[in-house]
């Protein structure tokens, strides 16, 4: 777009537009929208505006905003927008209520012992259940240690097959 000029005192002089920050409105990847998805509907409306750009609603409802850009059937184009509503910091499901044995999965047993197996590559699995329940606070069962120290080993020397 052309910038707006105007001469102040024999100069000329540009003046910049409102919207020439509209274009890099959804750059941010992690961007927050203070006024939920209608507060996300209006920046889409904003880029459209500035940019020219056909955009395809994928999905649109109180919670979700899905859009995709529309280009012609021979250009293949992956700009996709996909916003959640807002984040609600506390449960109304029953304040207190937690699962007793909750799913551990190995990638995050492996991710808190990394570190430890690499210094000690004897560590046994009973050492990682005592360091879940002393240092981390979670009860952890025997295969969960276990199964996270074999992904750790086989990160650390390698595949045995290999």
């Amino acid at each position: 777009m052309a910038k707006k000029s105007y001469i102040v005192e024999g100069n000329e002089v540009e003046k910049s537009f409102i919207s020439d920050s509209w274009a890099n409105i959804f750059d941010d990847t992690h961007q927050f929208f203070h006024g939920g998805v209608e507060s996300v509907r209006i920046a889409l409306d904003k880029y459209r505006l500035r940019t020219g750009y056909k955009l395809e609603k994928v999905k649109n409802d109180l919670s979700t905003l899905t859009y995709k850009c529309c280009s012609k059937p021979n250009f293949e184009c992956s700009w996709r927008l996909h916003t959640v509503a807002k984040y609600v910091k506390r449960h109304t499901c029953g304040v207190g209520m937690r699962v007793r044995s909750p799913t551990v999965k190995k990638r995050l047993v492996d991710h808190m012992i990394h570190e430890r197996v690499m210094h000690n590559p004897l560590i046994k699995s009973h050492d990682i259940i005592d360091y879940f329940k002393l240092d981390v606070g979670v009860n952890i069962k025997y295969h969960h240690a276990y199964n996270g120290l074999e992904v750790s080993q086989d990160a650390i020397n390698g595949d045995e097959v290999k």
